[in-house]
């Protein structure tokens, strides 16, 4: 008797269900975009039980008429594609027609539902895949869902899920990604008979303020750019709003929310040394992409997509997301929370001519095709601004007029909103940072020869492989006898002792990793060692020179390590301490 068979419908509809509804935030994500693709304009979703024992998703849409009501119910049965031609173009959240099925198969689910205009509707129950009820029933235009008892004949699914305190916390991380996906939808969340949030569904901001509260809103930073068949708009936080997790992240593509590691990592390099170490930042971005640039159906939760042009969609997001991070912008904390002046116009990117320089490959006189993938390069954003149009890339850090020192390590500056406290450590790590980086493109870091050659213990394996870097870098360490080397060199401006230690630091740094991180460790390190301590007296005039080269910074606002530079004690925070408020 041969070993394979072919499985009998309820093992089918249970499989199918796996892969479907994970947890009870799947259910409330299938109906909740089976919703939106009836057309609903009002959703509510309600959940009940301290075990979640009952999930309600009710809609406006569209209806079902009665005669399909049962048909909905079975797998692959959908209103949304009718060929596979289709799928080329999905304009719909949901396609494959398993949602319903999947949930009936490992619960209890009852459907009331009417079609607008029709004098009556229906209801339907089902159990475990079986139909137990099917009756007409009164019930107002659109569709309501009851899923209860999840897994009921499915214990060990049952048994793996979260303590239900998490797992309610991941309904409604669900629902309110959803809301942000298609905030022209009003979406209202409630925990029994309690209203968590409602989105007003008239735009993104009303959005994000009625689900993250009105202050957290007022601080986000507006994205806003597009190329051919690409545009990412949005909000971001400003790097005092990064956490510790990732939940307040929210990345949307043609309306459906999605993760992609590709496009956050994008973000990520925009923020670069924006971020400490271990912080994530806040974001809300949605990508709308030409139908033929995505495929969405790669992943049974709808949560994986796949672009034919990857390298320049991440490059797209990357670039208008720091164009927003240094685009006008005070990021110093504390500081007030409106736009500076705007920058200059001709530091304003110009997305079109970035791609083609960046993403294209060069044709005929009127040719606009991209590069095949094999000849993609990596998108680089220092294209979006000239160094001729202004310093860095228009940041908006304010011009401060120093007053004095607080421990020699602290410089007090007056500033247009207030009292400015700047860390002389980190202001100048980043003032040497950036120097160095400029010195290295063009060219190296100018070094300079020891009065006398300075011994220093190095690893003699990695010394041959980094000799070169290490010139570049300003450094010069020769053999000098077995086992000994000689360091004849250093960057300019470098003490002596601080060279000794530098050096072994930046041999472990250009011996290791990729060159793009190699080179930002290098660097970072060399302008830890050079800078100013904490604790070291800085007269005024150098000081006040600080200040001034931190303000000329592309990227003033942190040390290469993400501390911040600079706070600010808002003079409205003065005066209410003062009690003048």
């Amino acid at each position: 008797m041969g070993r394979i068979a072919v499985l009998d419908p309820e093992t089918v509809n249970r499989v199918a269900a796996g892969e479907v509804v994970e947890r009870p935030a799947s259910v409330v994500k299938e109906l909740v975009e089976n919703a939106l693709d009836a057309g609903a304009t009002e959703v509510t979703v309600v959940v009940k039980g301290k075990e979640l024992e009952a999930i309600t998703v009710a809609d406006n849409g569209c209806g079902i008429a009665e005669e399909d009501v049962l048909l909905a119910f079975e797998r692959h049965a959908t209103s949304k594609i009718s060929s596979s031609a289709d799928l080329e173009q999905v304009r719909t959240l949901g396609f494959r027609g398993e949602a319903l099925p999947s949930i009936a198969a490992v619960a209890r689910v009852s459907l009331k539902t009417k079609v607008a205009g029709a004098l009556g509707g229906t209801l339907v129950e089902i159990e475990g895949g079986r139909v137990a009820n099917f009756t007409a029933a009164g019930a107002p235009a659109g569709t309501t869902v009851t899923v209860r008892d999840l897994f009921y004949n499915t214990p060990a699914r049952r048994k793996f899920l979260s303590a239900a305190k998490t797992e309610s916390a991941l309904i409604a991380d669900t629902v309110a990604r959803l809301a942000l996906a298609q905030p022209g939808v009003s979406l209202r969340f409630l925990s029994g008979e309690r209203e968590l949030f409602r989105t007003p569904g008239t735009g993104l901001l009303p959005a994000v303020k009625a689900i993250y509260g009105e202050m957290l809103a007022e601080t986000l930073i507006p994205v806003n750019a597009q190329a051919e068949g690409v545009r990412v708009e949005g909000f971001i936080g400003r790097p005092a709003l990064a956490r510790t997790t990732r939940r307040a992240q929210t990345l949307v593509i043609n309306g459906r929310f999605v993760k992609h590691a590709g496009l956050t990592a994008a973000v990520y390099g925009a923020y670069g040394t924006l971020l400490p170490t271990g912080k994530h930042p806040f974001f809300v971005l949605h990508l709308t992409v030409e139908g033929g640039l995505v495929d969405v159906n790669v992943h049974p939760q709808k949560l994986a997509v796949r672009f034919s042009r990857e390298k320049q969609v991440a490059g797209l997001v990357r670039g208008a997301v720091k164009a927003a991070l240094f685009g006008g912008v005070n990021l110093i904390p504390g500081a007030g929370l409106a736009p500076a002046a705007p920058a200059d116009e001709r530091c304003l990117p110009d997305w079109g001519s970035v791609l083609r320089r960046f993403s294209r490959r060069e044709g005929p006189a009127g040719s606009t095709g991209w590069r095949p993938e094999s000849a993609q390069g990596a998108f680089d954003e220092s294209a979006l601004f000239t160094k001729e149009a202004a310093p860095g890339y228009g940041a908006a850090f304010p011009r401060l007029q120093y007053l004095g020192s607080l421990h020699h390590t602290y410089l007090l500056a007056s500033g247009p909103e207030g009292l400015y406290l700047v860390d002389q450590h980190a202001a100048h790590e980043r003032v040497l940072f950036e120097e160095f980086k400029v010195d290295l493109a063009h060219g190296g870091v100018a070094g300079q020869l020891l009065v006398e050659p300075l011994p220093i213990a190095v690893d003699a394996a990695d010394l041959p492989a980094v000799t070169e870097d290490l010139a570049r870098y300003g450094f010069v360490v020769e053999p000098f006898g077995e086992g000994t080397y000689l360091l004849r060199a250093a960057p300019a401006g470098l003490a002596v002792d601080q060279a000794r230690l530098l050096v072994a630091d930046l041999m472990a740094c250009l011996a290791a990793g990729d060159s793009v991180s190699r080179e930002r460790e290098a660097l970072a390190s060399m302008a830890c060692h050079g800078a100013v301590k904490a604790g070291e007296h800085l007269a005024p005039a150098e000081a006040a020179a600080l200040l001034e080269r931190l303000g000329r910074c592309a990227e003033p606002f942190t040390c290469p390590h993400g501390r911040p530079t600079a706070v600010c004690i808002s003079r409205e925070e003065l005066e209410r301490r003062f009690g003048r408020r």
